[in-house]
């Protein structure tokens, strides 16, 4: 008899040992046939369902009681691995381990009933969480397919936005056609008109000279007529000669604006659909563990940055403007405002002169847009200027209600600074989109990038980091930066302050005529000086393409240095 085999239990009350050969479900039972038989003649068991024993020992028999590696029926239990071997594997693979006993000894030490208590606390904690998950991804479909509807709504809006600018400047090119053909039109008649009454006065002329040819008189009369034909000639000649110098043959030829093959080469799609796993808002239980131990500090990536100077910026002479603001345009050029000449200078990446822009008042700050279109704030004429500084066009004046200093742009948004009313974001159409409720009396400057604007405060003397909704992340505020002025901000979130009358740390006093660079760690909890040096400064502005920061002064002087 095989371990495994079943005995009936009717023969077992006979003090015989027989197989059994079918199991009574009813009665937890085995029987062999006979005895099967004898078991349903009862009228008590007649309702009785059998099953074979082979069946019966499939569901009873756990499946970690057959060895995976050999199918050999487990014997043993190793408390080391926690699972069950056979004969074969007990001195292969567990010689080593200490806890090892029978499977019988192990279920006597096995207190069942506390075991099943935690298995059970166990699955009801398993089962919740499946609940609370599929509650979690129904709502994600939900939220998901709403996302959808808003992000082709916005993909329409950029598409119309896209379609009002198209149609606005194909209105204004189809004008200036009109215009330029009616001009050149006139012109063209005017002549023709010109040279249709020489050609008459010329074929009377002829008739004249005829007659004077045919006629043999030699009196004073024909020589006077023939002095007045050659007068009359002359006038006719001159008439001409003017006529077709001043309309040579013209032609109408469409010169495309330099952007516009930029504009067919880099705008290949509108974005780029990304899955963001994870709540945009809402902070998983991993998230939230790690924000209690504290936010992770960036300060590392200040403790390498250095600058280097790599050139000097010359103003063109007889240029006697201080400079107040600059920007880095996408193709290196650099664009200073000059208020008191009323005026935007332009130099290369290398630093050399371009041109300049006379502007119809005293700029204040600059952003760029694109390389050939730059946005100008005007604080006394509350407005905000788009220009284009290839063919020194406005295409767009945007009035406000109070002054408009500090600018920026940033995923085809503009971020003005607006007196008494907060930041104002608005689209290069003019269209202001929502204006951010923040307390900016004292604030002229800021900047945006990867997100967040960041700005300073002349009087509190702090530099402020917040989202796009105007919350308020963090608050910076420390001695090397004793009044920060400009502000910019690299690719990775690193922000650049400049400071005049900057505390020298070490001595804890105040430099009179001097200014620092400030680099302040992304999440604003380190700061790092990497520049100190005299002078009178004005503004800061990072190109993020070169890796490079441009400083420039009052007196007009600029420098650039290499980030690295």
């Amino acid at each position: 008899m095989k371990p495994e085999d079943v005995n009936c239990s009717l023969c077992e009350t006979r003090h015989t040992i027989k197989i059994a050969e079918a199991w009574c479900s009813m009665c937890q039972k085995g029987f062999c046939n006979k005895c099967r038989y004898n078991h349903l003649s009862n009228r008590k068991n007649r309702g009785h369902k059998f099953i074979t024993v082979e069946k019966y020992q499939k569901q009873t028999a756990p499946e970690s009681a057959i060895c995976k590696t050999h199918e050999n029926k487990s014997h043993y239990y190793c408390k080391s691995h926690d699972e069950v071997v056979c004969v074969v594997c007990s001195p292969d693979t567990h010689k080593a381990c200490a806890a090892f006993s029978t499977l019988h000894a192990a279920a006597k030490e096995l207190k069942l009933s506390t075991v099943t208590m935690e298995f059970d606390k166990s699955i009801k904690a398993m089962a919740g969480n499946i609940q609370k998950v599929i509650v979690n991804r129904t709502k994600n479909l939900t939220s998901m397919k709403d996302r959808k509807t808003k992000i082709e709504d916005e993909i329409t809006s950029i598409r119309n936005n896209i379609n009002d600018k198209l149609n606005k400047v194909q209105d204004e090119l189809l004008q200036d056609l009109q215009k330029t053909y009616q001009k050149q039109k006139h012109e063209i008649e005017e002549c023709l008109k010109t040279l249709d009454k020489s050609k008459k006065e010329m074929q009377n002329l002829k008739e004249q000279s005829g007659m004077l040819s045919q006629s043999p008189s030699t009196s004073v009369h024909n020589f006077l007529k023939t002095l007045q034909m050659r007068t009359k000639f002359k006038e006719q000649e001159t008439a001409v000669t003017d006529a077709i110098k001043n309309t040579k043959p013209t032609t109408l030829v469409l010169k495309h604006a330099p952007g516009l093959q930029a504009f067919y080469d880099e705008v290949m799609v509108f974005g780029n659909i990304e899955v963001q796993k994870g709540s945009p808002n809402k902070k998983t239980p991993e998230q939230q563990t790690k924000t209690k131990n504290g936010p992770k500090s960036n300060t590392k990536s200040l403790v390498k940055l250095k600058v280097e100077l790599r050139e000097s910026i010359k103003k063109p002479s007889g240029n006697q403007g201080f400079i107040k603001n600059c920007v880095f345009k996408s193709d290196g050029q650099m664009v200073f405002t000059e208020p008191e000449n009323k005026m935007l200078v332009v130099y290369d990446k290398k630093g050399s002169f371009v041109s300049s822009i006379t502007v119809p008042g005293h700029p204040f700050d600059i952003a760029a847009i694109n390389y050939c279109t730059v946005a100008i704030t005007f604080e006394k004429q509350n407005s905000i200027q788009i220009l284009d500084t290839t063919y020194h066009k406005v295409s767009k004046t945007i009035h406000a209600k109070n002054m408009c200093r500090g600018i920026s742009y940033m995923n085809g948004q503009l971020f003005v600074v607006v007196k008494d009313e907060g930041i104002m974001i608005l689209d290069t159409l003019g269209q202001i989109k929502k204006i951010l409720p923040i307390n900016v009396a004292d604030v002229r400057f800021l900047s945006a990038s990867n997100s967040r604007l960041c700005f300073t405060n002349e009087n509190t003397r702090e530099v402020s980091c917040c989202d796009l909704r105007g919350k308020i992340i963090w608050t910076f505020k420390e001695k090397s930066v004793e009044c920060p002025q400009g502000i910019t901000l690299d690719s990775v979130g690193i922000v650049f302050v400049l400071g005049s009358n900057a505390v020298d740390t070490t001595t804890e006093c105040m430099s009179e005529n001097s200014y620092s660079v400030v680099a302040i760690s992304p999440d604003g909890s380190g700061s790092k000086v990497i520049l100190k040096r005299p002078g009178r400064p004005s503004g800061v502005d990072y190109d993020k393409k070169h890796k490079r920061l441009v400083l420039y002064n009052l007196d007009g002087s600029a420098d650039l240095y290499a980030v690295s």
